[in-house]
């Protein structure tokens, strides 16, 4: 069965959540984020009543990614993304579908752990471009971690529409480039924000 989008995402199905993220939650999140499974799932229902939009992304009925947008700056919203570590290439499609909705209405934010590369390789497919380094912007087991914040304009999208990207059934066509920050981009060490990852 091919991969779907469902809008908004059932918050019956958000315990299945936890069973992806429980062994690597220390890549995801930082000391903040409860490692308790009825917190976690409580915390994350929260944060999906309160968001702007929220989708499921399911394959053969079953649930394997979950996507979320905060309000960030005006004109631009700030992305979640969770998904099951086996369906890397199906929650990549859902995701490119979701932003390319998104992005009609302005840049799409999201913020990722620095060493986090295969979050950082999946963005850069679907046209994200680093903005910043926070160096030491959140605590993750007891030690200051750095985030990288991402964003995708409509441009940098589209161009990586036409460049082409790796298709569900695990075929591969061309890559998007990987966005390296200008030469002369300045880091900048300000704004508090949870990494809003995938594994």
């Amino acid at each position: 069965m091919p991969m779907r989008v469902v809008n908004p995402f059932p918050l019956a199905d958000a315990p299945r959540v936890w069973f992806w993220v429980k062994d690597i939650r220390h890549r995801l999140f930082d000391d903040t984020v409860p490692s308790e499974q009825f917190a976690f799932t409580g915390g994350l229902v929260e944060r999906l009543s309160g968001a702007i939009q929220s989708w499921g992304i399911y394959q053969d009925n079953l649930l394997v990614g979950m996507v979320f947008t905060e309000p960030a700056q005006v004109g631009s919203s700030l992305l979640t993304c969770l998904y099951r570590p086996d369906a890397g290439n199906v929650a990549k499609e859902g995701l490119r579908q979701i932003v390319g909705e998104l992005i009609a209405a302005g840049p799409v934010q999201c913020s990722v752990f620095a060493n986090n590369k295969a979050v950082i390789s999946m963005l850069s497919e679907i046209g994200a471009r680093r903005a910043a380094r926070l160096y030491g912007q959140l605590v993750r087991d007891g030690k200051p971690a750095d985030v990288d914040v991402f964003v995708i304009t409509k441009e940098s999208y589209h161009a990586s529409v036409s460049i082409g990207v790796s298709r569900p059934d695990g075929g591969k066509r061309p890559r998007g480039p990987v966005d390296q920050p200008r030469p002369d981009q300045h880091e900048h060490e300000h704004q508090h924000e949870h990494p809003d990852v995938l594994p």
